[in-house]
């Protein structure tokens, strides 16, 4: 299944390619400070993959924070949050912020606390449950 998303200006869009078998995407409610202070709720899937296309670099903060492991992307122009990004392994991971997508009925989301989680469990969590490919185009 094909889904699409992006800030509210247009700076940072993207295409989520959903794998079917996957079945319903659940949504995560983060209970951090960050994430409540902006109702983010987010999806993955290892299985996923993410085409995230920036219009400007210098149009996108790249926030982080507390372990400085992930990059929360978010737009100087509109504010919006739309992925989060982190690297392991060489690779590039991501998740995705499901108020975000366009003409998408919001799965109910849990909150969920990781408060507690060490660097290590943080990191093995994010490799077996964030999308796992992912590309990122910048420029026109």
């Amino acid at each position: 299944m094909k889904l699409s998303g992006g800030c509210h200006c247009g700076t940072m869009s993207y295409d989520l390619e959903w794998p079917d078998e996957a079945g319903p995407k659940a949504a995560r409610i983060c209970t951090c400070a960050f994430c409540t202070r902006h109702n983010i709720r987010y999806i993955s899937h290892p299985d996923a993959v993410l085409a995230l296309r920036i219009r400007n670099a210098d149009d996108v903060n790249r926030y982080r924070f507390e372990t400085a492991t992930a990059q929360f992307l978010i737009c100087r122009e509109c504010g919006v949050m739309p992925v989060i990004i982190g690297h392991q392994d060489g690779a590039l991971q991501a998740v995705v912020n499901a108020n975000t997508l366009e003409d998408f009925v919001m799965p109910e989301a849990a909150p969920i606390s990781y408060d507690g989680e060490s660097l290590n469990e943080r990191l093995k969590r994010r490799k077996e449950n964030w999308i796992g490919r992912v590309t990122v185009k910048e420029g026109s």
